[in-house]
């Protein structure tokens, strides 16, 4: 902090000399121009403000200081002085003079600090003032609160699980935990369809015309559907390569009823819905998708006359992503309750023999992102290093909650890296249903493992078919947690594999979910990145910065 003596009976030296020091100090920490304009202007009219209700005289001090602490650039200004109603004191219409008219020069400084009350926090403490100015906010809060979540619920967890006895971590779990994660999921689920819904339909008023979206969106739509039929080949390479849980066998009891079987062509049929209300109701993403591109498709044909609808259907997509913006706040409350209840409910020993189950998962992780950023340097000519470490905050925040709810922050991150919005707004919805490589991954390895756990032989000319079978089964599938599961029991189903099996995964699954959707929604940002970069339509310079 610097300390600045005021001289003689004018103060505008002494402030002088302060405005120079915070604009040197916000130069090294590379504001925006717009945002180092008001901050200079915000410390330039608060300081004005406590010296003059301090009333310093000739040889009294104040002091400044200029930090950044997690992204978030803060100015310190501290005055000697009588404790004051701050907000009050820059109301424009409390600045009178001795005729009850308004003082020109407090009225403009204090209409300035009024427009940035927001940006500005008072406080006093031992006979000085003080206020803070938020020079740049920190677009890393969350992920700095996400972080402290996940890493306390792991302390906590693996201390509950050595020390308290098992039927406190049982009702810990069930009482608190699983109902508080179940709330958020909930509300996830909630706005999963209208979200993804209106945000295709909004993306549709961003493009002029047919051959626009046509040429950029067919190749995101191609290559969504080739990176999930890489992830699916992935997957089965590496339960050849690996042979996960070699030495467990296990044997179906007569119990065991399999699920029916769904066939690649039905799913296919199923596409388009019967009426316009049941593909919501039922989560139906690849049905949702449909009339997302029916609709969009019926108001970029209607030209001009089309204009209140494009606003109807813009101010529905702001609504659904400001109520996505409320429940982001909570995810690392949920993401706590998430990781401290799969530590608890989960059992070592499950653990311990699925150990290279769980291994070859995160090797497929491995490899998809691997896949992900030899696109970005191959086809799009970037740097996946940059692209990692832009993307890191964001995956982060789909760890602790899901491929849907994440859409605001992967937005995010492709606006920052100079993506323009009439893409990502397009891509990444599209992305969060159709692009869910993780779980074609899972899908597949899993299927092939529990298979083998059963001694049920796959034979080398259904591999193909499987592999196929599980592109289209998780293209199908929507971006919730535990929607996995849901596939390999179709998957699993195809190759003969009894039901039970897939109480074995259910064990694990908790832990593997926090893995997938970073997974999923890195590549939907890389593959955006990729395609926007071949199209010359990508800052380079933003993407860069």
């Amino acid at each position: 902090m610097q300390k600045f003596t005021v001289k003689s009976d004018s103060n505008q030296e002494s402030i002088s000399e302060a405005l120079s020091f915070i604009r040197e100090h916000l130069k090294k920490y590379h504001l925006k121009t717009k945002e180092e304009i008001h901050a200079n202007l915000m410390a330039e009219e608060a300081l004005t403000h406590l010296i003059e209700h301090g009333k310093l005289k000739d040889g009294d001090s104040f002091y400044v200081s200029v930090r950044k602490f997690l992204g978030r650039v803060t100015i310190k200004l501290t005055v000697p002085g009588e404790k004051f109603d701050f907000l009050e004191s820059i109301n424009p219409d409390m600045t009178f003079d001795e005729e009850g008219m308004p003082e020109a020069n407090y009225a403009i400084q204090n209409i300035l600090l009024h427009s940035f009350e927001d940006r500005l926090r008072y406080s006093h403490s031992r006979g000085f003032n003080t206020i803070t100015v938020i020079a740049m906010r920190s677009n890393k809060a969350a992920f700095w609160r996400t972080v402290t979540a996940l890493i306390s619920a792991v302390i906590i967890g693996t201390l509950m699980k050595s020390f308290a006895s098992e039927s406190l971590c049982s009702a810990v779990n069930d009482i608190v935990l699983v109902r508080v994660k179940t709330m958020y999921l909930n509300a996830v689920k909630t706005l999963v369809t209208p979200l993804i819904f209106f945000s295709i339909m909004n993306c549709f008023t961003q493009f002029k015309n047919f051959s626009e979206i046509g040429r950029v969106g067919s190749k995101i739509v191609t290559a969504f559907l080739i990176k999930m039929f890489i992830a699916a080949c992935i997957g089965t390479g590496i339960f050849f390569l690996l042979q996960p849980c070699e030495g467990i066998h296990l044997v179906a009891s007569d119990a065991s009823v399999s699920a029916a079987a769904l066939s690649d062509y039905d799913v296919i049929t199923d596409i388009i819905p019967s009426n316009f209300v049941r593909p919501f109701l039922e989560m139906n993403m690849m049905q949702v998708l449909f009339l997302a591109f029916l609709c969009g498709a019926g108001i970029m044909t209607m030209g001009e006359s089309a204009r209140p609808l494009r606003e109807f259907f813009d101010s529905c997509c702001q609504l659904f992503m400001a109520i996505v913006k409320i429940i982001v706040p909570l995810l690392p409350l949920a993401g706590f309750c998430s990781i401290l209840s799969a530590i608890l409910i989960t059992d070592p020993k499950i653990m311990f023999s699925f150990a290279g189950f769980i291994a070859s998962d995160a090797v497929g992780m491995l490899c998809l992102v691997s896949v992900s950023c030899l696109q970005l340097f191959i086809f799009g000519g970037l740097n996946p290093i940059q692209a990692l470490k832009k993307y890191f905050p964001a995956a982060l925040i789909a760890m602790a909650s899901s491929t849907t709810a994440s859409m605001p922050s992967n937005m995010n991150s492709c606006g920052e890296m100079g993506v323009p919005k009439r893409i990502h707004s397009f891509s990444i919805p599209l992305g969060a249903t159709i692009s869910l490589d993780a779980a074609a991954m899972y899908t597949a390895l899993s299927a092939l493992t529990l298979a083998k756990i059963y001694g049920v032989n796959v034979p080398s000319e259904s591999i193909l078919p499987l592999i196929i079978s599980v592109t289209i089964i998780t293209v199908s599938a929507p971006s919730i947690t535990g929607a996995s599961l849901v596939c390999i029991s179709i998957a699993m189903t195809q190759l003969g594999v009894p039901a039970e099996a897939l109480g074995i995964i259910m064990g694990i699954d908790a832990i593997q979910n926090f893995m997938h959707p970073p997974v999923n929604s890195f590549s939907a940002v890389a593959l955006t990145l990729t395609v926007n970069s071949r199209e010359k339509i990508l800052d380079t310079e933003k993407f860069l910065r």
